[in-house]
């Protein structure tokens, strides 16, 4: 199944470890590639291309986590053909290769003059910036000043921008709800500020709305998006309040707010566990159930098992770096298979003791980072015993986007 997922990818990581594994050759080139030593300083963006569709989110399966904003870290290695050092700070694209034994490899990597315009570091903290500027404007009760910061953030033209990112058939059910979030915006951000600063003010984040940093609508929209576009959410820790969803479009800082308007997602991923905790001396009487559902009222093709690959499970402990994926050591051959309207299919049903217990022979848990990992997600990291608690979900490719499922985050009760 051919692979494209919307992702942006914030790197700063000094790529000087040995190569793992030996690079297939680029096609264009004269004599089969021998595997190098990177030796490059990236802190600028990564996209990534992968047979004909451009996507950054391809170069996610290189570091797993990368769909939680993990990203890597330094001295995180990628598999590079050559070792010419770019200039610092320049973004990158990478061409990638795939086989079912390697899974995902760099074939080449460029500087990519004219990337995909995305959010960089600088300018995730310019909204973090001007959200400080309008908590300000609020606290002196400026209400011009903070109209001045909060009008700039409409669309100039809505209509154009969701069709172009949407498509044409939501375009119009879009633009009408934004009509009227553009025009109730000076009063949703005064009234979220006004809250806030009730609630003590305090510190706030901003972050990109991907993996279970998500609510539903952004998982929702960034599944229905064709072309992609980050969605970012500013949140205040204390008050528990979020805005959401910001888009670095048009050549700065818009509000796009809620998108109720998209359909519901055709397809539902979903995660569960026959117990309600995890109790590690009785992992064999508890099991774990991955399944798709068709929400739609139209039959859709669907991947027909899990192979850890087009359907994987990954889990992460509270005290975790990464993001661990449940691998197959001889992952089955993967198809699509359709899947009437509200019909469920099981992709994975095992006992938690086949998946989590010492020593697996057909299942294991690993990350693509330089430190070992932990056994599994439920165990500490360089530590004996247990995790407090860990969170699962699963992401699928469907068609050229991926679709997550809802986190399922379950409590550890050793006995």
């Amino acid at each position: 199944m051919r692979c494209s997922l919307p992702l942006a990818l914030v790197v700063s990581a000094l790529l000087s470890a040995p190569a793992l594994a030996q690079d297939p050759a680029p096609q264009d080139s004269p004599a089969p590639a021998l595997a190098p030593v990177p030796s490059v300083v990236v802190t600028g963006r990564v996209s990534a291309r992968y047979g004909g569709t451009e996507g950054p989110h391809v170069a996610r399966f290189l570091v797993e986590g990368l769909e939680l904003g993990e990203g890597p870290t330094l001295g995180d290695p990628l598999f590079v053909v050559g070792d010419t050092p770019l200039p610092e700070g320049k973004p990158l694209r990478l061409s990638l290769s795939w086989s079912r034994e390697a899974g995902y490899q760099v074939l080449a990597m460029e500087e990519a003059s004219r990337a995909p315009q995305a959010p960089s570091g600088v300018d995730a903290r310019s909204l973090h910036a001007l959200t400080e500027k309008m908590i300000a404007a609020t606290q002196a009760q400026d209400w011009k000043g903070l109209a001045g910061l909060v009008l700039p953030l409409k669309l100039s033209d809505p209509q154009a921008f969701f069709a172009e990112t949407f498509g044409a058939g939501p375009a119009p059910a879009l633009s009408e709800e934004y009509a009227t979030t553009s025009k109730g915006m000076m009063v949703e951000f005064r009234a979220t500020l006004k809250a806030v600063l009730d609630e003590g003010g305090g510190p706030h984040s901003v972050f990109q709305a991907r993996g279970f940093y998500a609510v539903g609508l952004q998982r929702r929209a960034s599944f229905a998006m064709e072309r992609e576009v980050p969605l970012y959410t500013v949140q205040f820790d204390r008050a528990g309040v979020r805005l959401w969803s910001f888009a670095w479009v048009e050549g700065g800082w818009r509000y796009l707010g809620k998108l109720q308007a998209l359909p519901r997602e055709p397809l539902v991923l979903s995660v569960r566990l026959s117990h309600a905790t995890i109790v590690p001396s009785s992992l064999r009487e508890q099991r774990l159930v991955i399944a798709i559902r068709n929400a739609s009222e139209a039959t859709v093709e669907v991947p027909s098992v899990y192979d850890g690959r087009a359907v994987r499970l990954l889990g992460r402990g509270r005290d975790h770096f990464w993001s661990s994926r449940l691998r197959l050591s001889d992952p089955p051959a993967q198809r699509l298979v359709k899947l009437e309207p509200t019909q469920e299919r099981v992709l994975l049903e095992v006992s938690l003791g086949d998946v989590l217990e010492e020593q697996p022979t057909v299942w294991s848990w690993n990350w693509d980072a330089h430190p070992v990992p932990p056994q599994s997600p439920i165990h500490r990291w360089r530590e004996m015993g247990f995790e407090s608690d860990v969170v699962f979900y699963v992401a699928a490719e469907a068609g050229a986007r991926t679709l997550h499922s809802k986190p399922l985050r379950v409590a550890i009760r050793p006995e």
